[in-house]
């Protein structure tokens, strides 16, 4: 009875030894595999912790069966027992990565490929031998595509303009300036526009004036086909060059250059001239450098206007360049400064003496 109670204590003890190892061993490939998890999501970047990939690239570098894995074909990922069966591959649901605690995992990495020379293939044959490897085309482009030519483009309409191109439109100073342009075959669809080529100023486009110097306007001559650009007041600093340009592609031009005279005047016989009392005196003003005639010609004895004073017999005469003065009778009040006043012309002046008796 006692040597049978040994023998049962003994069993005992021996199967409680066991468990503990197996206990251990659990424990200890557990403790490892947390281990190996903690060292892959501590290197790699939070953005591709739970990724299936870069995790079966871990466990194939730090796994201790990583020689026992085949990579010689990469495109699949297979499980092998100890004894080479092939099982089906566990994902574990819940996180979407691989079961870490199925022992005998071998893991493949991705395929990648790179691409290497055609031996069937000689590029030689595509190259020029003149050009070398580093051309000086890269710095010049004209060496390897030659000089820029643009093609020219074909205007398509009938529209051409009459007259001389850049001919030249006198304006005297103080007038008004008219430009012409006239144009044939000019289609409905085609506009007229004025530019002062000095400073590519639009002055006028159709009929309508976009200036802000209201000196500036346009009129259009249907009989005529003519488009006039209109200056008032013109001045010496209006001169210059004047583009009548119409809306075709390429536009077309026609320049004209406007030229500002300053006219001035000028009285026959003077600065002074002497005549005997009771004769009759004419006093002739000339125009010079004027473009047309003047509007006007005032005449004035000292400072006051006589053309119109009924009280003197005087006469005045407009001409196509000046104007004519007539003093009959003349008196020792009639002696003094007469002075011709044109429109738009510098004005002139003459000094009369009166000589009593009657020779000089």
């Amino acid at each position: 009875m006692p040597a049978h109670r040994l023998q049962l204590q003994l069993q005992l003890l021996l199967l409680q030894l066991l468990l503990l190892l197996l206990l251990v061993l659990n424990y200890g490939s557990a403790s490892r595999v947390h281990h190996q998890g903690q060292v892959f999501h501590r290197h790699l970047p939070k953005r591709l912790a739970n990724t299936m990939h870069d995790y079966r690239r871990f466990l194939v570098t730090n796994s201790n069966t990583a020689t026992d894995i085949d990579v010689t074909n990469s495109s699949s990922l297979s499980v092998h027992h100890q004894h080479g069966k092939k099982d089906s591959y566990i994902l574990d649901k819940s996180r979407g990565i691989p079961d870490v605690h199925q022992p005998y995992l071998q893991l493949q990495p991705q395929r990648t490929w790179t691409a290497g020379p055609r031996l069937d293939y000689d590029d030689s044959t595509t190259r020029d031998p003149a050009i070398p490897d580093n051309p000086e085309g890269l710095k010049n482009p004209s060496l390897l595509v030659g000089p820029w030519e643009e093609k020219p483009t074909i205007r398509v309409t009938d529209a051409v303009f009459r007259g001389v191109n850049g001919s030249v439109v006198g304006a005297q100073a103080g007038t008004t300036a008219n430009l012409p342009c006239v144009i044939l075959n000019r289609a409905d669809h085609e506009t007229v526009s004025w530019i002062r080529l000095r400073d590519y100023h639009l002055i006028t486009v159709g009929r309508q004036t976009y200036s802000k110097d209201d000196r500036f306007s346009v009129t259009y001559n249907r009989h005529l086909n003519e488009w006039t650009l209109h200056l008032r007041y013109a001045q010496a600093r209006d001169a210059g060059q004047y583009l009548c340009q119409l809306s075709t592609h390429p536009p077309m031009v026609f320049i004209s250059t406007l030229t500002i005279t300053e006219a001035s005047s000028e009285i026959a016989g003077g600065p002074e001239m002497y005549v005997q009392e009771g004769s009759a005196v004419v006093l002739d003003c000339t125009l010079h450098q004027h473009t047309q005639t003047p509007v006007y010609v005032f005449w004035y004895h000292n400072r006051t206007m006589i053309n119109f004073d009924t009280n003197r017999q005087v006469s005045v005469r407009k001409t196509s360049d000046g104007s004519v003065l007539t003093l009959a009778g003349v008196r020792r009040r009639d002696s003094g400064n007469y002075t011709c006043v044109p429109a738009n012309a510098k004005p002139a002046s003459i000094t009369l003496h009166i000589i009593a008796g009657t020779s000089l």
